[in-house]
């Protein structure tokens, strides 16, 4: 019995550190566009991870570029990678502030059916960032 609650536990501090591991590669990604400019490698990296992982990349991308003042950039981010995502609370969050803080960038690469794909007001209304 003993034996089972051990490798139990070690089977899920490894389940934890890889998700926080694939997570953290999506960081890096964030860094690599905020260095080149292109969102591409983010959007892969978001894309690489489960469905279930997908938001906290999401936001551990757009959080970074957000703080290190890459604002244009991270809004780039919103709209390629919002669609793999979906429309979580996370998504809902950082839409919401790419309109208040960059309305123009945000106008401009938020089309009609961008909008009506992941943007949901009433959801948005009780959102926040992980971070």
């Amino acid at each position: 019995m003993q034996t089972f609650f051990w490798a139990f536990l070690a089977l899920v501090i490894a389940s934890t550190l890889w998700r926080k591991w694939r997570v953290f590669n999506v960081g890096r990604a964030a860094l690599d566009a905020a260095r080149t400019g292109d969102v591409r490698s983010v959007t892969l990296a978001i894309g690489g991870l489960g469905p279930t992982m997908r938001a906290d990349g999401f936001d551990r991308a757009v959080t970074d570029l957000w703080r290190s003042g890459h604002k244009p950039l991270a809004v780039r981010v919103v709209r390629a990678a919002a669609e793999l995502v979906g429309p979580t609370f996370t998504t809902q969050f950082w839409i919401r502030e790419s309109l208040e803080h960059e309305p123009a960038l945000a106008t401009e690469l938020f089309d009609d059916t961008f909008m009506g794909a992941v943007y949901e007001p009433p959801v948005q209304q009780a959102c926040g960032s992980y971070g």
